[in-house]
């Protein structure tokens, strides 16, 4: 399990960088658009999960923290937005963000202060009221968005030590840090602190909720299954690790398994089980999967696969095989794909899963950084209108690679060609998979 060290989570709150690679939907908002200019947008449906780290001694734990809006109430002339109990709006106008309290309105931060102000600020985290010093708007970049940032701090000083909370929000996704930190005087067994980054939202954008994430899945490492045709039974043993896990804190949520027999096309026992992931610190796991020989025996296929999900706000998946499925037949030998399209049809159709989600991969090109060219590969098993968008970080598109209806299969494109090679300029670039319902977006970086 990794964690993160005091001092990233202190560049990533004072700074804004951007770290990790960046799956969202829409790639190339404007920052024009009304909503993604909001420090805050407010709209029923709104999530916020957030990755948080506490430090008490020395000693740190980690653990998940969730905002949503819930409802919205009209007070007056105004629509206030609920949040943790609180009601909540912003103007735009004004680019402030207000709390309802003791029937009115109360600052809770006000974006146009200038750089050094000091505004009466009340929190929505219910911990009251504080002065909070404001300083300079920042260029930005949140889940692969070019966007502003703006951070508001307070500080305290007195014989008994000092303390201080840090407040970051970013144009278009609301608040994407937030620190608090305490020690005392001759006491360093109590020093405290405690930070909180955002790790994946949903957020609605002209009525249509958008995910955003960090990018990162579960991840199957030293994965092993057999066979005991006389026990009838498969043994799995496996380790699932996730980028997003912490001591104690286990981002992966459960892993869904998908069975059942095939022959010539036809489908029978099609089976949906769920391994839950109970403890937080496990990452090993030795599992069980019963079948029938009497099948086998009869030239039925028993075909499997297992998908991991994680605590996401819209579950990020990985399975076990990348595309198609496992299957096992009379003689005991296990192997990949084979499957026929009418059966997998057949689970598709029984199952209120999307089984095609499961089986697109975009990887990282290589080699990276790069100069002059670059190769991506993709991998589809369903044809789907396909589009592969290479993006500056200004959300501009650079080149289509492919905008096509692609068969079933794997794919390289070379990036970029000589025609556009010297208007681009040395940086980052993100480059965009679509096929169907499904999304993923990495980064990449050329060096002229």
């Amino acid at each position: 399990m990794k964690r993160f060290s005091l001092i990233y989570y202190l560049l990533m709150l004072f700074y804004g960088l951007n770290i990790m690679n960046a799956q969202s939907r829409n790639l190339n908002l404007s920052i024009a658009d009304s909503s993604f200019n909001d420090y805050l947008p407010l709209a029923v449906g709104n999530k916020w999960q957030y990755l948080k780290e506490y430090n008490s001694c020395g000693s740190y734990s980690y653990s998940l923290e969730q905002m949503e809006i819930t409802g919205v109430e009209k007070i007056g002339e105004y629509d206030y937005y609920i949040i943790r109990q609180n009601k909540v709006r912003y103007d735009r106008e004004k680019e402030i963000i207000y709390v309802w309290h003791n029937n009115q309105d109360n600052v809770h931060l006000d974006f146009n202060a200038e750089v050094g102000d000091t505004v009466y600020s009340k929190n929505i985290e219910n911990l009251g009221f504080c002065n909070l010093i404001y300083k300079e708007e920042r260029e930005d970049n949140v889940f692969g968005n070019p966007t502003i940032s703006r951070r508001a701090s307070l500080h305290s000083s007195s014989e008994w030590g000092d303390g201080g909370m840090a407040k970051r929000y970013s144009r278009g996704f609301g608040q994407t840090g937030y620190s608090r930190y305490a020690n005392h005087t001759g006491h360093e067994t109590a020093d405290y602190s405690y930070h909180r980054i955002l790790i994946n939202a949903i957020i609605y954008r002209e009525g249509e909720a958008v995910h955003y994430t960090l990018g990162y899945k579960p991840q199957f490492e030293n994965f092993n299954v057999t066979a005991n045709m006389q026990d009838e039974k498969l043994s799995f043993d496996f380790y699932i690790e996730h980028e997003l896990s912490r001591s104690g804190m286990n981002y992966n949520k459960s892993i869904k398994v998908i069975s059942f027999y095939g022959n010539n096309g036809e489908v029978i026992d099609s089976t949906n089980r769920i391994w839950h992931i109970y403890n937080n610190t496990t990452t090993h796991f030795s599992k069980v999967l019963s079948y029938n020989t009497a099948l086998l025996d009869e030239d039925w296929i028993f075909y499997f696969k297992l998908i991991a999900m994680d605590e996401s706000l819209v579950s990020q998946t990985t399975c076990m095989p990348e595309c198609n499925y496992f299957k096992l037949d009379k003689s005991g030998s296990i192997a990949v794909g084979g499957i026929e399209q009418a059966e997998i049809e057949q689970v598709e159709s029984e199952d209120s899963t999307d089984l095609r989600n499961y089986c697109f991969n975009l990887y990282q090109n290589y080699p990276n950084p790069f100069n002059p060219q670059t190769t991506i590969k993709l991998e589809i098993s369903k044809s789907e209108i396909t589009k592969l968008v290479v993006y500056n970080l200004l959300g501009q598109e650079v080149t289509k690679l492919v905008n096509a209806e692609l068969p079933p299969g794997e794919f390289t494109f070379t990036f970029p060609d000589y025609q556009i090679k010297e208007q681009l300029s040395s940086g980052i670039y993100i480059y965009t998979l679509t096929s169907g319902s499904y999304s993923q977006s990495k980064k990449m970086i050329f060096i002229k």
